[in-house]
């Protein structure tokens, strides 16, 4: 058996190639040795760069909860994969899986941007908390929050690109004249007028012209 020091080593350098073959190494690796710990370096490592071979392996290992931690741990990995074919997978073992399971399967469905499950996951909270079932609880709590986080990030992107364009509409107020400017604003965007309109007339006030303001 190769030191443990080896493997490690072995298993970063099969994780950077980001190959099929290297895929299929890594599941050698898994079976022939005999330390835990390296077992979830290798689940770990198979996330990364997902095929056919090596996520039918961590369908395999997510499927048992003979061995619940490194269930979960594979459960883990294929939700970090953002793959197709594991977002149908952990859809699949949330509704269908064992119970010991499902807390894992929510949390890693969370990496994945899908809404589809948003629905269930709000009905099954409240039952959940009320059958004392507090992992699972858990879980929803924090994939209805990860979802929420991701939307809030999206729509701040957008706020940001619309004060963006205002500020360089600003700039424009200054430099090319209000006529120029108010000609701008009637051909701007419907979803940024108003912040083009706050724009102008900011520009307005600091160059003194308030009886154009009330004109707006």
């Amino acid at each position: 058996r190769l030191e443990t020091r080896s493997v490690e080593e072995a298993i970063e350098r099969l994780r950077e190639l980001q190959d099929p073959d290297a895929a299929r190494e890594l599941i050698r690796l898994y079976g022939d040795c005999g330390w835990r710990e390296t077992r979830f370096t290798i689940i770990d490592a198979l996330s990364v760069s997902p095929t056919q071979r090596s996520l039918e392996f961590l369908f395999r290992l997510a499927g048992s909860a003979e061995d619940l931690p490194i269930a979960e741990a594979a459960i883990s990995a294929l939700g970090r994969t953002h793959h197709p074919l594991s977002a149908r997978f952990l859809s699949q073992l949330y509704r269908n899986g064992a119970q010991t399971l499902r807390p894992a399967a929510v949390t890693a469905l969370a990496e994945i941007p899908d809404r589809s499950l948003c629905q269930d996951f709000l009905g099954e909270l409240p039952v959940a908390l009320e059958e004392c079932r507090y992992a699972l609880a858990q879980s929803l709590v924090l994939a209805l929050g990860a979802r929420a986080l991701r939307w809030v990030r999206r729509s701040m992107s957008g706020l940001m690109q619309q004060v963006r364009h205002a500020l360089a509409d600003i700039a424009a107020a200054d430099e090319l004249g209000r006529e120029a400017f108010e000609t701008s604003l009637r051909s701007g965007s419907p979803g940024s007028a108003s912040l083009t309109h706050m724009a102008l007339c900011e520009t307005l006030v600091r160059q003194g012209r308030f009886t154009e303001v009330q004109q707006l």
